[in-house]
């Protein structure tokens, strides 16, 4: 599974959103700044938005692969809707 490059990017970029965000939080607690909370929280979405993405992904990449027993239009529906929840 992580031998696929979009997997590994998507886990890369949870990895950068989670580090940010821990650096946020403790420099907002540091500080007692509330923006830089407010900031934290907002990049605590980010990484909600990122989780969600890479599921959808990784459904693709094992339909693709022939792991999971879905068809590739029903996996595409599957992505479309995560996207659009996101979107939302």
């Amino acid at each position: 599974m992580f031998s696929d490059r979009r997997i590994r990017t998507s886990l890369v970029a949870i990895a950068a959103d989670i580090l940010l965000t821990l650096i946020k939080l403790i420099t907002s607690w540091v500080t007692g700044s509330a923006a830089l909370l407010a900031d934290a929280y907002h990049s605590l979405s980010d990484i909600l938005v990122s989780v969600t993405l890479l599921t959808g992904l990784a459904i693709r990449v094992g339909v693709e692969r022939g792991n999971l027993p879905l068809t590739d239009e029903k996996a595409h529906k599957l992505e479309a809707v995560l996207a659009i929840l996101m979107a939302c």
